[in-house]
């Protein structure tokens, strides 16, 4: 069995590639946060208090797109792509996971 494969409900765990990522103003970047848990968790990505996700019509600030790759059943990845850095986008920004036996959350800093 390898360590993404869980045989028993679990919480979530989640994993940052980077703690902190410098960017170039005008450039696009793309934060990237994995999460492991049974069943399935809720996955958000905040900047400050602010939940950054798609609305019900499918729109978001056009300047900021999530998405999500699921890798199998208990196992995803959570992307937040930005497309043109700007001074306000530096800061941190927190990936946020939960599931009914727990949450979990990392955060980074865009620099």
């Amino acid at each position: 069995m390898t360590t993404t494969e869980y045989s028993a409900a679990v919480p979530p765990e989640v994993e940052l590639n980077n703690q902190r990522l410098g960017q170039f103003l005008g450039k696009e970047t793309i934060l990237v946060c994995k999460i492991s848990a049974s069943p399935q968790a809720v996955s958000v990505w905040k900047k400050g208090v602010r939940r950054i996700e798609k609305q019900s019509n499918g729109n978001v600030n056009a300047n900021y797109r999530p998405e999500i790759y699921e890798e199998n059943d208990y196992r995803v990845t959570l992307y937040l792509r930005i497309r043109v850095i700007t001074s306000i986008d530096f800061g941190n920004y927190t990936c946020e996971a939960s599931n009914g036996l727990g949450s979990s959350s990392a955060t980074m800093e865009l620099y």
